[in-house]
């Protein structure tokens, strides 16, 4: 009886397998909706950019052409980032400079009044500023 048993299982296991093969492969063929949708996106890589799983495209993020064009794997629906450039070494100087001026002051509302004229000359300016600031503080307090 289990060897009648098993020609019937494998006969019934055979006939709902060809059925779900024709269920996978009607899963992996995309709609023609999805395939406009695809077709239209600007990559490869930004296929993934609704779920938030893609990887940005440096190139493109930064303002640089991505030769690699639409086959790129990297997204490049996102927008272009304002990067942050790093001060020239004078420009570094310069503000280091300004900022050690607050050292030589004692009155705090003098040290405040200056920080904040210094704070309006540059960004880069601003941090200096800020962190000798705290510094002066932890300084203070010890």
């Amino acid at each position: 009886s289990t060897q009648a048993a098993a020609p019937a299982a494998a006969e019934a296991s055979s006939q709902p397998a060809s059925s779900q093969e024709s269920e996978c492969k009607a899963d992996v063929q995309p709609t023609s909706e999805v395939s406009k949708a695809i077709r239209s996106l600007p990559t490869v890589g930004s296929a993934l950019h609704a779920s938030g799983q893609c990887n940005p495209c440096i190139f493109h993020v930064s303002g640089q052409v991505c030769l690699t064009g639409k086959s790129c794997e990297a997204c490049h629906l996102h927008g272009q980032s304002k990067l942050w450039t790093r001060p020239s070494k004078n420009a570094r100087a310069r503000a280091k400079k300004r900022a050690s001026a607050l050292d030589a002051l004692q009155d705090k509302e003098e040290v405040m009044r200056t920080a904040n004229e210094l704070c309006s000359q540059s960004r880069y300016t601003q941090t200096v500023v800020k962190k000798k600031l705290e510094s002066q503080k932890n300084r203070v307090s010890l």
